[in-house]
């Protein structure tokens, strides 16, 4: 449970437009999720979200009455997101990283510990 915690949480967006499905593979983590999604555009949609062969499920519907929607839905590998008119800004985060993260870059130009640098021109 402590690993959970100290992992870093980042939030995400994307925007789903109609007539194109819209792949979440970008975002490569341990966990990601979806967490709502927004009217951008439009009177009014429907989200859907589903695999690239398979059925789809409709998650949301937006109007401009009821612009956003709200909900959680764990993200699985080659799910494809997709808006009947309009677009829809989709949100959600991502829990670690599956990749490994950067090591910090050591600073070369610092002086050494006890060098006579840091006693430029004083007399003791």
């Amino acid at each position: 449970r402590d690993t959970i915690k100290a992992m870093a949480t980042r939030r995400w967006q994307q925007t789903v437009t109609s007539g194109s499905a819209c792949s979440l593979e970008e975002f490569p983590s341990v966990f990601s999720e979806i967490h709502g999604c927004c009217l951008l555009s439009g009177d009014a949609t429907t989200l859907h979200a589903g695999q690239s062969r398979g059925e789809r499920f409709a998650l949301c519907r937006l109007t401009e009455a009821v612009p956003r929607g709200s909900f959680r839905l764990p993200i699985s590998d080659g799910m494809l997101l997709s808006c009947s008119a309009g677009r829809v800004l989709v949100f959600g985060t991502t829990l670690g990283s599956s990749e490994r993260p950067a090591k910090r870059q050591r600073l070369t130009d610092a002086p050494a510990a006890g060098s006579s640098a840091s006693n430029s021109g004083g007399k003791i």
